[in-house]
């Protein structure tokens, strides 16, 4: 392991959740490789942390940098591999089972399923720096991201959580 990085945050009640990415090998500009990924939650307000050993995805998942919003009643993460080239994955689980990845779900052609290994992409490759929310005054998801190769900063919008994603904007060059 070289270091640990934090990829994004949530709060359920009282406990604050922590999604991180454990870097095993760093390659050229933009490409890394990882060791695993997971939670870490804390019950005193970030004074300190406590790694979930169960609540971890392997290495090589989708799930190694993260975007999280609760909605309607669910957690959704928008997840990429390690490094900035991966495309984006979707899944979602209930806020009180978050630590429970035998009760999350992943999106894959239009329907909700359990095996994580039949998730589909919603976005193609090349995304990093992924970000996604909800925004009230034009009532769509947005989505920003690095497209390392094209050297821009990409936006896209849907209606649905689930999409479909607009053909990506450059925000930013």
């Amino acid at each position: 392991e070289m270091t640990v990085i934090p990829t994004y945050g949530i709060a359920v009640g009282d406990r604050m959740f922590l999604h991180y990415m454990s870097v095993s090998h760093w390659g050229p500009p933009g490409r890394w490789d990882l060791g695993r990924s997971g939670f870490a939650y804390s019950d005193d307000d970030g004074e300190t942390w406590t790694y979930d050993a169960d609540a971890v995805w392997p290495g090589d998942s989708n799930f190694g940098q993260v975007a999280m919003e609760e909605f309607e009643g669910h957690i959704y993460v928008w997840g990429i591999p390690g490094g900035r080239y991966g495309g984006v994955q979707l899944a979602r689980v209930v806020p009180e089972n978050l630590l429970d990845f035998d009760a999350w779900e992943y999106w894959s052609d239009g329907t909700w399923i359990p095996d994580i290994s039949q998730a589909g992409q919603v976005i193609p490759p090349n995304v990093g720096e992924l970000c996604v929310r909800w925004n009230s005054y034009y009532e769509k998801w947005i989505m920003m991201y690095l497209n390392d190769p094209a050297g821009l900063i990409e936006l896209r919008t849907a209606d649905s959580i689930t999409g479909p994603w607009s053909d990506p904007m450059i925000a930013a060059r």
